[in-house]
């Protein structure tokens, strides 16, 4: 409270000044985009009434939202480790305190740091090296883990550990609330029922959002380890632009996204909370109201989550993140055979790229045989995927050739014939339609089917290989996904 309380304080005064300046109908800054906001900011700046108070409190609203932002996401402690793979150095974080853990365990030695020796050999007996380490303890620690290192409570049989770093989880939270909470202590706020957050002005709303979101989604952005710039100077190594880090901050990073979601609501506005809603809102719905549904995850207690429609953006991407997770959790590698039998299956339903014009007729049997893949169940599942995924722009091409098709018999009132479908189809030129309908080059030729789908299948492979050597943080991802889901 001596830090966090104070800094709001501050920013409050300068919510005060803009107040005065845009008016009570708009103190929340309702219906004004980030564009427009930085012109009321200019103007403001030049104003002989506001420029003093624009100086004064503006540069620190900036600093007080970044150091708040800074702090809500800063990553747990990790060793920075790298490992030659083909000759380079690949770099990946190792979470500290549960490395330190198991070396306790099998070691008896209590690690401090990366750089202990007990660490860098551990280390090097999986082929790894330290490079350094990054972030800051989440929990509290103790240095020595012995279970001699405890402190008896006088007149009880319970015991306090001897805590010699103090975890930095609740000021996360704090620093999280203190940018979505529209609670104050200021007495004259109240009185004028005023409830300003730090979420209200657009560009930090948009800011915020982002990097909630990546947090979810992605992991830790290498921004955040700014030492692997230097580690990696005059190596051909480009560094990842996130490490899927989510296991230990699981439960953390969902109270960070439901915060976001509490911080937009508008005191006394509901259109404008809606309309700040709009990119993530979802619905929980009874799971036997969304049989006919497939854009769903499943929550406990026979529940779904659904993106309310096309607008929420956020919770879309939600979604389709659970269920890739949920794909990859249970893939196994593409064999080369399978591989070799749906190229096969493909390929002769392809035109040769001796055709020089291709129809919609040309691509019809390829693609009823990708609609029969997918209906085989001798096929699994996550080859549908992978298989759907390589041909997903031409699947939607073909779709939408077809819909413009059957519209136009539509828009003649005819019941067509199958031969006046395929007639009407071999007139549609799907090079054009291409680069017309997807600004893409068309490329569905027989010859590419095959280094197409064995490039495709490598880097599936690679992907379920990924998702097995991370597998816990994966785990400790759904959860959070499904966590944050189960709060809308």
């Amino acid at each position: 409270n001596n830090i966090f309380l104070p800094m709001r304080s501050i920013y409050d005064q300068w919510r005060l000044s803009l107040a005065r300046l845009l008016g009570q109908d708009r103190k929340y800054l309702q219906k004004m985009t980030a564009t427009e906001y930085q012109q009321k900011l200019k103007e403001m700046s030049v104003s002989p009434e506001f420029k003093d108070e624009y100086a004064a409190y503006k540069p620190a609203a900036d600093i007080i939202y970044a150091f708040f932002k800074q702090l809500a996401f800063l990553p747990d402690r990790f060793c920075i480790v790298s490992q030659k793979v083909d000759g380079k150095d690949v770099f990946d974080l190792i979470n500290f305190p549960k490395l330190r853990e198991d070396i306790y365990f099998k070691n008896k030695v209590s690690a401090t740091n990366c750089s202990d020796q007990v660490v860098v050999n551990r280390l090097k007996s999986e082929n790894k090296t330290a490079q350094g380490e990054v972030g800051h303890f989440l929990n509290d620690v103790r240095f020595d883990l012995s279970p001699q290192n405890m402190v008896k409570i006088a007149g009880n049989d319970q015991v306090l550990e001897n805590i010699d770093i103090v975890g930095m989880k609740l000021d996360r939270l704090y620093a999280m609330l203190s940018i979505a909470s529209r609670s104050n202590a200021s007495y004259y706020l109240n009185s004028i029922e005023f409830f300003p957050n730090l979420m209200d002005e657009p560009s930090f709303r948009e800011d915020l959002l982002k990097t909630v979101v990546q947090r979810a989604l992605n992991g830790i952005s290498k921004n955040q380890v700014p030492t692997l710039s230097s580690l990696a100077k005059g190596t051909l190594l480009e560094i990842p632009q996130f490490f899927p880090k989510f296991n230990t901050e699981a439960e953390l990073i969902a109270q960070l996204y439901n915060l976001y979601m509490l911080g937009l609501k508008v005191p006394g506005d509901t259109s404008e909370t809606m309309d700040r809603r709009l990119n993530i809102e979802g619905s929980i719905v009874p799971i036997q109201l969304l049989k006919d549904e497939s854009n769903y995850v499943q929550l406990e207690g026979a529940r779904g989550f659904i993106p309310a429609d096309a607008n929420a953006v956020v919770s879309q991407k939600l979604v389709d993140t659970v269920k890739e997770l949920l794909v990859m959790k249970a893939s196994q590698e593409i064999s080369d055979t399978d591989a070799k039998q749906i190229i096969e299956r493909i390929k002769k339903d392809v035109p040769s790229k001796s055709k020089t014009k291709i129809s919609l007729a040309d691509l019809i049997g390829f693609y009823g045989e990708i609609q029969t893949i997918v209906q085989d169940k001798s096929v699994s599942e996550f080859q549908k995927i992978w298989l759907q995924t390589i041909f997903i722009n031409d699947i939607g091409n073909i779709e939408s050739a077809i819909q413009k098709v059957t519209g136009f018999f539509k828009s003649q009132e005819q019941k067509p014939t199958k031969q006046m479908l395929l007639e009407e189809a071999a007139k549609i030129d799907m090079i054009a339609f291409y680069k017309e309908n997807s600004n893409s080059e068309y490329s569905l030729f027989s010859e590419n089917i095959e280094p197409l789908l064995s490039a495709g299948a490598k880097s599936f492979n690679a992907a379920v290989r990924e998702y097995k050597a991370n597998s816990t943080e994966y785990e400790g991802q759904l959860k959070m996904l499904h966590n944050i889901m189960s709060q809308y």
